[in-house]
């Protein structure tokens, strides 16, 4: 008679296991042995549990997107670490000297969660939401559709743009704000309130977004309500978003109503 461990070495039956597994157990399975290093990496299921792979699945009208874990926790520190870098203590040789052995794994060239979607399934949009703080409070929201069935958002697209500052990552994210929304906001209520308006419609966006982006307007929207026209200059957001569509393809931008309070 067989060992009974044996059975954990069937494809089928451990597949099954694994998939009872939160993402952050099964990516750390790998390591258990070869075996199962094999099987995580050729199962298309657990690709798709650990957000290397898109999701078939259709959503439902009583379902919601998926928000991939790693963004929120590990991620989410990591991000902001390289934003604020722990000062250097002079008696430290080298950077990895300062780091944890977490930080040190997610600064990996090699580290899978470059690879990582950011929701299952991916919807392939990006939503940008301009704050407008005229005597009121107006917001206006653009959309970026890219093409079926081509690439995806994944995370190495987050890391440039969160490393060299323009983007901040939000506590939910992925909600992102550029630095200049997050810069110290004036003096009244309406400075605040129009940044609070912003965030609850990007909130609302995220149903139907990979991530929505809080950029102080106008941005690339014109906007004929506001009496504002399309500003020319290419801001870093501006340059970002270019390369998605052009690494991507875009199909089209629709612009939402602007809201007023």
């Amino acid at each position: 008679m067989k060992q009974p461990h044996h059975i954990l070495f069937l494809f089928e039956i451990l597949e099954e296991i694994l998939l009872h597994l939160d993402a952050t157990t099964l990516l750390l399975s790998q390591r258990v042995c070869t075996f199962w290093h094999a099987l995580i990496k050729k199962s298309t299921r657990c690709q798709i549990a650990l957000f290397f792979k898109p999701s078939t699945v259709p959503l439902t009208p009583l379902t919601n997107r998926t928000l991939n874990p790693f963004l929120t926790k590990p991620l989410l520190k990591y991000f902001l670490r390289k934003q604020h870098p722990l000062p250097q203590p002079p008696k430290c040789q080298t950077y990895s000297q300062i780091q944890s052995d977490r930080g040190y794994t997610f600064c990996r060239p090699e580290a899978s969660w470059r690879e990582m979607l950011l929701q299952q399934p991916p919807a392939l949009r990006v939503g940008v939401v301009e704050t407008h703080h005229n005597g009121t409070q107006r917001v206006a929201f653009t959309e970026t559709v890219f093409q079926p069935g081509g690439k995806f958002i994944r995370m190495k697209d987050l890391e440039g743009p969160v490393s060299d500052g323009f983007l901040l990552p939000a506590i939910d994210c992925p909600v992102f704000w550029t630095d200049c929304v997050c810069r110290p906001p004036g003096r009244g209520r309406g400075s605040r309130g129009h940044l609070e308006c912003g965030k609850e419609v990007a909130r609302r966006q995220l149903k139907r977004c990979d991530l929505v982006v809080i950029a102080k307007g106008p941005f690339r929207l014109p906007l004929p309500e506001l009496g504002i026209e399309r500003r020319e200059e290419r801001t870093s957001l501006r340059k970002w978003l270019e390369s998605l569509v052009e690494r991507m393809g875009e199909v089209k931008e629709t612009h939402g109503k602007v809201c007023e309070g």
